[in-house]
C-alpha cells in the first residue's frame, strides 16, 4: 500500500520513536513490492556522450531501418552517419541481407569513398553480431561499439538520421512511394548539403572544404565562397579551421545535451557482487499471457562485471550472462536480520548426489522442432519448480525421456496447452531426363579425373 498508508495504519494502534523509519525500511525491503511496483524515481546512469572524432569518417554510426517494398524489391535500408561532419550515406537493400552482404554493402557504399573508420557504433542487430562481421572488423582494425539491450540512445545519431531521412523521403515519394529507392540519391544529397545545427556547417563543406555544384550555383557562377583564398596553404588552413570549429560545436552540443539529460538521472550505484532486479521490458518471459499482471522486475541476479559507467553484466538464473543498461535495473534490498519472517533465500537443487545437482520440472511451457541433419528433433521449454517465471530452459526430448520416469513425463505433457507437430520434410526435387543426361557427362569426367591421380600415386609408390 506504500509508505504513507502503511504509516497511517500502524499509528492507529501503535507508536514507537523510530516508527516511520521502520515503516520505510519495511516497505522498501519487501520482496514482492520490489518485483511488482514500478520505479518512479530518476533513472540510474548519468549520460556518457560518445567521443567526438577530430576528423571526418574516423567514427560512424550505422543502423538498418524498415521501408515499404518498392518496384526494385528493396524493403530495407542501411544508414551510415559520420559522427564528426554528420554526412549520411543511405544504402537500399533487402531484409534478407546477411552479415556478409552487409559488409559488401558497406564496402561499396562507404569504404570506396572514405576508407575504413576506426570505430563503428551500432545496435545488436544479428547482422552486426554475426561471426563474419565481427571477424572482418577485427582484421581491419575497426572497433565495434554496440548498444545494450533496449537502450537505443547509444545509437541515437543513427536514429535521428532515420527520422530526417524518412521525413525528406516522404516529400519526394508521397505521390508514388513504390519507387522510393530511386530517390535515395536526391535525398542523400539534400541532407548532406544542408547546414547541421551541431556543427554550423554542411557535411559537404566539412568533408571537401567547398560546397558542391548545384544548378543555382552554376547560374550564379559562385561555386567557391568569396572569402576562400586561391592559395593552397590558405585553403588548407580554412579547412582545418572548419574542422576545429565543427569539433568544438559538437562538443558544446553534447555538453548541453548531457546537462539536460542528467537533470532526470542519478549515478549508477552498482558494483560487482550486488544483486539487482531486471525490468520486464528487457527480460521477456515466454509464457506470460496477461502481461499487464506480470512482474515489473525479475530477479534478483548477481552483477558479475561492470562495462563502462552505464552497463553491467548480470548472471541470469539459468546460468546465462547478459549485459544490461543500468536504466533497466534497480538494486535488490534485503534485511533478514530486521525482518526474519521474510524469505529472501533463492531456491536450490532438490537433491545433490556427488557433483550432480537434481532439479524438479514444474511444467512444460511449449515445444519446438530444431533441424538436425536431414530431420527434426523436438525440444521442450520447461519451468523449474519453486523458481520464478523467468527460470526456464530448452531441453531435448531425448534427455527428458531418459532421465524421467515415463508416468512423470506423460503427466507433464498434459500441462502443455498445444504441442506443435513435426514439420514436414521438403520432398527431393525430381529431375527430368534432359537434366539427368546433362549431369551424367560431367559426373563421368569427374570420375575420370579422380581415377587418374590415383593411378599416378600408385606408380609413384611402386
Amino acid at each position: 500500500m506504500g509508505v504513507e498508508r502503511t504509516d497511517v495504519s500502524v499509528r492507529r494502534h501503535y507508536w514507537w520513536p523510530t516508527l516511520h523509519a521502520d515503516v520505510v525500511k519495511y516497505i522498501t525491503h519487501c520482496p514482492h513490492c520490489q518485483r511488482n511496483k514500478p520505479d518512479n524515481q530518476a533513472m540510474y546512469g548519468k549520460m556518457v556522450p560518445v567521443q567526438v572524432p577530430k576528423l571526418p569518417w574516423l567514427a560512424v554510426n550505422i543502423d538498418f531501418f524498415d521501408m515499404p517494398p518498392d518496384e526494385a524489391g528493396m524493403d530495407y535500408a542501411l544508414s551510415v552517419t559520420d559522427r564528426m561532419s554528420k554526412m549520411v550515406h543511405i544504402l537500399p537493400c533487402m531484409k534478407s541481407i546477411t552479415g556478409e552482404g552487409t559488409a559488401r554493402l558497406f564496402y561499396d557504399g562507404v569504404f570506396k569513398y572514405h576508407g575504413m573508420p576506426k570505430s563503428i557504433v551500432s545496435d545488436r542487430d544479428s547482422r552486426f553480431t554475426s561471426a563474419f562481421w565481427q571477424e572482418l572488423m577485427k582484421i581491419l582494425g575497426t572497433d565495434l561499439l554496440m548498444s545494450t539491450a533496449m537502450h537505443p540512445q547509444t545509437d541515437g545519431l543513427a536514429e535521428r538520421s532515420h527520422r530526417t531521412i524518412k521525413e525528406t523521403l516522404t516529400n519526394w515519394t508521397a505521390a508514388n512511394p513504390s519507387n522510393w529507392s530511386q530517390h535515395i540519391s536526391s535525398v542523400e544529397f539534400a541532407i548532406n548539403n544542408s547546414k547541421q545545427g551541431a556543427t554550423g556547417q554542411t557535411p559537404f563543406f566539412l568533408n571537401h572544404g567547398l560546397h558542391p555544384h548545384t544548378p543555382a550555383s552554376l547560374l550564379a557562377d559562385s561555386v567557391l565562397p568569396a572569402s576562400l583564398s586561391p592559395h593552397a596553404d590558405d585553403y588548407l588552413k580554412k579547412l582545418k579551421t572548419a574542422w576545429k570549429c565543427a569539433h568544438q560545436c559538437v562538443l558544446a552540443a553534447q555538453e548541453t545535451m548531457k546537462k539536460r539529460a542528467d537533470r532526470h538521472r542519478r549515478p549508477s550505484p552498482f558494483k560487482v557482487g550486488d544483486k539487482v532486479l531486471v525490468s520486464y521490458k528487457v527480460l521477456k518471459m515466454p509464457d506470460v499471457t496477461a502481461r499487464k499482471l506480470q512482474h515489473r522486475y525479475f530477479g534478483p541476479y548477481p552483477v558479475t562485471q561492470l562495462c563502462g559507467e552505464n552497463a553491467v553484466v548480470v548472471e541470469l538464473s539459468a546460468g546465462r550472462t547478459r549485459s544490461f543498461n543500468v536504466s533497466n535495473l534497480k538494486p535488490w534490498k534485503e534485511d533478514p536480520d530486521t525482518f526474519p519472517g521474510r524469505d529472501y533465500s533463492q531456491p536450490g537443487p532438490v537433491e545433490v548426489i556427488g557433483d550432480e545437482e537434481y532439479f524438479t520440472i514444474d511444467r512444460f511451457i511449449k515445444n519446438r522442432w530444431v533441424r538436425s541433419g536431414r530431420g527434426y528433433k523436438e525440444q521442450f521449454l520447461v519451468h523449474w519448480e519453486n523458481y520464478p517465471p523467468e527460470d526456464v530452459s530448452w531441453l531435448p526430448v531425448q534427455q527428458l525421456e531418459s532421465e524421467m520416469e515415463k508416468d512423470s513425463f506423460t503427466e507433464l505433457l498434459k500441462t502443455l496447452q498445444t504441442r506443435k507437430p513435426r514439420p514436414a520434410l521438403k520432398p527431393k526435387r525430381k529431375m527430368n531426363n534432359n537434366s539427368q543426361q546433362q549431369q551424367a557427362a560431367p559426373r563421368t569426367q569427374r570420375q575420370q579425373q579422380q581415377q587418374e591421380p590415383t593411378r599416378v600415386r600408385t606408380r609413384a609408390q611402386r
